[in-house]
């Protein structure tokens, strides 16, 4: 996956604009000052978590004994629900607080949840170098941050149908990136075992 790929299906991962509802009804009843504050202290907090996913993954990954190729198959698997999900809505809704939303749904799991997290480590496992992981996830959620500030504004001027519509275009483009994803790790795992036996074979 190049750069530019890379970015768009983060992107579309996260999930900024089917997001802009739950972020709106959660923040409702403060005042708008307060509101964006909570939004960028909520996303840098989901930067945080992505950024160690992204970065450890290797590690976490030798350490569970799981292979790439397994990685990318769990990740489009993951990435196929999402974009069903965008697809084929079901009402998605989140209950109200009496304290202030704090990492707790809106930094995770509606921002940096297992599909973004899933796709970070599959990134931090395919992208050579840590700078070029850095700027994926950084333009990623930047785009998605610039959406999630300014969401109460968005939602007035897209609208109910405009949202639907750019919601649906994304979970388009994941089943896509998706498909390809898990065409890769099967690929991957295919290649491991065909190797695995041919060792077998000269020992």
């Amino acid at each position: 996956m190049d750069f530019q790929s890379a970015v768009i299906a983060l992107f579309f991962v996260l999930n900024g604009l089917g997001n802009i509802p739950l972020f709106v009804g959660l923040l409702s009843r403060y005042p708008e000052s307060r509101q964006r504050q909570i939004v960028i202290r909520e996303l840098l907090i989901a930067l945080g978590i992505l950024l160690g996913f992204a970065f450890l993954g290797k590690e976490i990954l030798q350490i569970l004994g799981i292979s790439q190729g397994v990685l990318e198959v769990s990740g489009g698997l993951i990435l196929l629900y999402i974009a069903f999900s965008m697809l084929f809505p079901k009402g998605q809704t989140v209950e109200a607080s009496e304290s202030e939303p704090f990492i707790v749904p809106m930094a995770f799991p509606l921002l940096a949840g297992a599909g973004s997290m899933t796709n970070v480590m599959t990134l931090g496992a395919n992208i050579e170098t840590k700078l070029s992981l850095f700027g994926v996830i950084f333009i990623a959620w930047f785009l998605t941050a610039m959406i999630l500030v300014w969401s109460a504004q968005l939602k007035n001027i897209l609208g109910s149908k405009g949202m639907v519509a750019c919601e649906k275009l994304g979970g388009l483009v994941i089943v896509l990136i998706s498909i390809q994803m898990l065409a890769s790790g099967i690929a991957h795992i295919g290649a491991d075992f065909f190797m695995l036996q041919i060792k077998g074979s000269i020992i």
